[in-house]
């Protein structure tokens, strides 16, 4: 309101009139008063909300001393939880007999306990859970109410409903902190502070919306009482009824108390009966492992002991008696699954003996039918005499003598497959063989043979290299074949593959005891000696077409021959390209081209096309290929003698055009192009020794060549509109009067500064005056004028130079006409197109003078145009009235004129009508009148008008006749 009435006396002042400003103000007014009776109501709202503020204070107040007597309760549940645990153990006595009367009566007397005190507990639970419940809906609905009020006047005022929030949050933080104490109480409190949770949450959401209710409502108080009265109530209710509680929680204590010492009791006495059970099962098992233990190994020494009988050599009769005895001795003493005690009664013995001598004698009979030997074809006996071996080889059947044998024992004889083979070792001698194989082998008595080795199959390109270790000498085997050592000091030191050559390929191998190079060409397969190595890798030979061709350099003798195509070259063990491992193509020249070709003396020849150029065993490029210079009326080719160094301009005669080629000492340095200036363009030439000479368009040199030593001279202009860049190359000046533009900032007398743009015509007067003092003319010419426009400018104001800047333009063109005259420059004038303010302020404040100083030209211009059109209107309508008063003098002359010749006419009709009369009539002046009013009737008769006459003008009588 104070930011209307600040602002409302501009508004006023800016208005269209009086009463407009009037009916703002009563508006304003109008709005101020409305905003006062708002802010009176929201004051009323404030007051009303600190009073329901303060009347839920006195509501939590009554809760927390709620939340106090239900914690008291929880105390006293908890002392009547301790005396029903001392009484629970004076009990334990009576349930030590109940242990001692059996199992069976202790379970079902804790079944019976159990099923009491869940009852009991169930039935207490119950009960707490309603008053709980009760306690609970008391609360919500208060705390409805509350809320419901509260809701009414949070809409009115955002204040007054943050306010409400942080009364609600202390109301659940004191209701957390009773929560906190009830948890420590029975599992019904525990579900009561859920519900508590649950108000909590509906306290912490937003208010439903409620029918407004008045601040001012009479009911307020009586609401308050009697939910003061309810709360005592239900409060003595919960004490009554948390007594019972307790009561009730003490016998269901006592109770669960004896059943969980029954329980423990009887755990333990399983327990104990169930580790008994496990020791007598652990006893049992091991002496069970223990006897099947004795079994086994009673079972083995007889087993080991029929193993060694049945093992011993039949021929070793000695061996195969002990073994028996010992299987009579083990089985005399077998052990009966109950006594260990063996078996002496004398006939078991006798017994035993006879079952002995059978054995005995079945043994003979078998000792004689396995000494019997046959042999198949595959099958060789090796018999150890006395002093010797011998070998019998199958197919036979063969029985080794018995007092000269030793031992005798079959061996097969060792299968050799197509490709294998092995190594036989004579013991006494150490001599070896090598036998291959397909056959089957029988050793000799003193003979071993190695194992059976796979010989190797060698195709067209593979091959080994054998080293003969007695010998020291190697040899190369190339396949195919199948390889196996052809004597026992043989080895294979190692595997070679065949080098397989194209036609067009090469290779280099040297030997290794000589180090003689040889070349091996393809289409070929070869193998390496032993002693042969490959230098270097597999190259391909030159492949020649009809102009190519190739130079090789005998390593050995230094000498070089040329290979020409068509054809294959390959270069011998010594040779080497000489110019790389590409041939070289003859150089095919045109009639316009020509080769420069040095020999290896140094002189050097021209080789003019057309023409198919190869070099010689010795010859280099200087140049391969060179086009020669056209020589012809607008082209003239600068020739250099390497001798002397002279140079000299070649040119045609007679427009017969031509290609130069330069002598074997000469070179064409470059092709000049004839150099044709236009009638308004110059040039500067710079001689041999550094004089200058001026060329003009306009004279008759105006076309030539440049002569051999002389030069164009070019200078280097600056450019851009403030010409801070001098990179602009000049070699062809203009002449003519052309134009510059320019851009530079300058200072005013009262300090404002100016950036000028505007252009120079300008023009070229003499180049060599201008040569003699800069090189730079366009630079001098704008540095010049921006000097004398900054030397004008600043004893100017702002307003004097938009008022005069040509003026001013002018006097910096013409102040100085010496600066130009002397550097040969002719300033025809200087024009400022733009002018503008570096600063922005300045340059924002400037653009409103000249939109102001426009509008007023253009307002004066208006003006004057009324002007002229009013002065213009005046001076028509002057000569308008002119024009109407001469009109009127004439019409007046005219008229006088007309009617002096109609009185003239008048009048001699007069006379000529009296003259007729000649006295007949006394007055002939009235009977003409008469006469002329007739014709006057007649006249006006004849047309359209109405004349009205007045009676005496008519001479008319009214008679009345009866």
């Amino acid at each position: 309101m104070e930011d209307v009435e600040n602002t409302s006396p501009k508004s006023a002042k800016s208005g269209d009139g009086a009463p407009k400003r009037e009916k703002g103000w009563s508006a304003i007014n109008k709005v101020n008063k409305e905003l006062k009776e708002k802010k009176r109501e929201n004051e009323k709202l404030q007051a009303r909300v600190v009073e329901i503020s303060g009347a839920m204070d006195g509501l939590r107040q009554q809760l927390w001393e709620l939340e106090l007597v239900n914690a008291e309760a929880a105390a006293r549940v908890e002392e009547l939880e301790d005396a029903a645990t001392a009484r629970d153990a004076k009990s334990s006595e009576a349930e030590d007999q109940l242990l001692d009367a059996g199992a069976a009566e202790v379970a079902a007397a804790v079944a019976d306990e159990r099923a009491r005190a869940a009852v009991e507990r169930r039935a207490l639970e119950a009960a707490h859970l309603a008053a709980v419940a009760e306690l609970e809906a008391a609360r919500l609905a208060a705390v409805a109410e509350l809320e419901a009020a509260a809701a009414a006047d949070a809409e009115a005022h955002a204040a007054t409903k943050a306010e409400l929030v942080q009364a609600r949050r202390a109301a659940a933080d004191g209701t957390a902190e009773a929560r906190a104490a009830t948890k420590r109480s029975t599992a019904a409190e525990a579900r009561a502070a859920a519900a508590e949770a649950e108000l909590d949450g509906l306290r912490t959401s937003p208010p439903p919306r409620c029918v407004s209710v008045e601040p001012e409502s009479p009911d307020k108080d009586g609401l308050l009482e009697r939910l003061e009265g309810e709360c005592a109530r239900r409060a003595a209710e919960l004490q009554r009824r948390a007594a019972e509680l307790q009561d009730a929680r003490k016998a269901t204590l006592d109770s669960n108390w004896r059943a969980t010492q029954l329980e423990a009791e009887l755990k333990t006495l399983r327990e104990t009966k169930d580790a008994t059970k496990k020791r007598l099962s652990v006893l049992d098992a091991q002496t069970q492992q223990a006897r099947l233990a004795a079994e086994e190994s009673r079972v083995a020494l007889l087993r080991g002991t029929l193993a060694r009988y049945l093992a011993a050599p039949s021929d070793d009769l000695a061996r195969t008696l002990a073994a028996l005895l010992d299987v009579v001795f083990v089985a005399s003493y077998w052990d009966t699954p109950s006594t260990d005690v063996p078996i002496s009664s004398y006939m078991e013995h006798i017994m035993w003996f006879l079952v002995a001598g059978l054995l005995v004698v079945g043994l003979a009979a078998r000792f004689g039918l396995r000494r019997i030997q046959y042999l198949n074809p595959k099958e060789q006996l090796l018999v150890k005499l006395l002093t010797s071996k011998i070998v019998v080889n199958g197919p036979a059947v063969y029985f080794p003598p018995l007092f000269k044998t030793l031992s005798y024992k079959k061996r097969p004889a060792l299968t050799l497959a197509t490709a294998q083979h092995c190594v036989v070792t004579e013991e006494r001698t150490g001599e070896q063989r090598v036998v291959e194989g397909p056959c089957a082998l029988f050793l000799g008595p003193y003979e071993a043979a190695a194992a059976a080795t796979e010989s190797r199959s060698l195709s067209e390109a593979e091959g080994v290299v054998v080293l003969d270790r007695a010998s020291g000498t190697r040899e190369l085997l190339a396949g195919p074949l199948v390889y196996a050592p052809r004597t026992a000091h043989e080895v294979l030191e190692r595997h070679v593959a065949a080098t397989t050559l194209k036609a067009s390929e090469y290779v280099r191998v040297q030997d290794a005891r000589t180090g003689k190079v040889r070349v091996v060409a393809g289409e070929c397969r070869f193998f390496l000696e032993p002693h042969e190595a490959l230098v270097g890798k597999i190259a391909n030979a030159w492949t020649l077409g009809a102009n190519d061709y190739v130079r090789l350099r005998d390593g050995a003798s230094g000498s070089v021959r040329v290979v020409r195509g068509p054809g294959v070259c390959v270069p011998k063990a010594t040779e080497d390209a000489v110019d790389g491992p590409e041939p070289l193509a003859a150089v095919a020249l045109k009639a316009w081209e020509y080769s420069v070709i040095q020999a290896p003396d140094g002189a050097r020849r021209v080789e003019r096309g057309p023409a198919l150029i190869r070099l010689g065993p010795e010859d280099v490029f200087l140049s391969a290929r060179k086009t020669g210079a056209t020589v012809d009326a607008l082209h003239a080719a600068l020739v250099r003698d390497r001798s002397t160094g002279a140079e000299r301009l070649v040119t045609c005669e007679r427009d017969a055009s031509f290609v130069f080629v330069p002598k074997a000492g000469e070179e064409i340095v470059e092709v000049r192009d004839l150099v044709r200036l236009a009638e308004h363009e110059a040039v500067i030439l710079r001689d041999g020794s550094g004089k200058f000479h001026y060329r003009y368009g306009k004279t008759p040199d105006g076309c030539f060549f440049v002569p051999p030593t002389w030069e164009i001279v070019s200078l280097k202009w600056s450019r851009g509109r403030r010409r801070e860049t001098r990179d602009l190359v000049i070699s062809v000046f203009d002449c003519r009067p052309q134009y510059m533009s320019f851009e530079f900032n300058c200072r005013t007398s009262d300090n404002v500064e100016l950036v000028l743009e505007g252009t120079f015509f300008w023009e070229v007067a003499s180049i060599p005056k201008m040569l003699e003092f800069t090189s730079d003319a366009p630079g001098d010419v704008c540095s010049h004028a921006r000097s004398s426009f900054i030397a004008l400018i600043s004893k100017v104001t702002l307003a004097e130079f938009m008022a005069s800047f040509n003026d001013l333009a002018k006097r910096a063109s013409d102040g100085d006409d010496a600066f130009y005259r002397n550097r040969g420059i002719d300033v025809h004038s200087l024009e400022v197109t733009r002018y503008a303010c570096a600063d922005a302020s300045t340059s924002a404040i400037l653009a409103q003078i000249i939109s102001e100083t426009t509008n007023r030209m253009c307002r004066l211009s208006q003006q004057d145009s009324e002007n002229e059109i009013a002065l213009s209107k005046i001076d028509g309508a002057v000569a308008q009235e002119k024009g109407k008063a001469e009109l009127n003098e004439i019409r007046e002359a005219r008229d006088v004129a007309a009617a002096r010749a109609e009185g003239e006419a008048e009048a001699q009709r007069l006379l000529s009508f009296l003259e007729t009369l000649d006295g007949r009539v006394t007055d002939g002046e009235a009977l003409w009148r008469e006469l002329r009013r007739k014709d006057a009737l007649e006249a006006v008769a004849s047309g359209s008008a109405h004349v009205y006459f007045t009676p005496d003008q008519a001479q008319l009588t009214i008679e009345t006749r009866a």
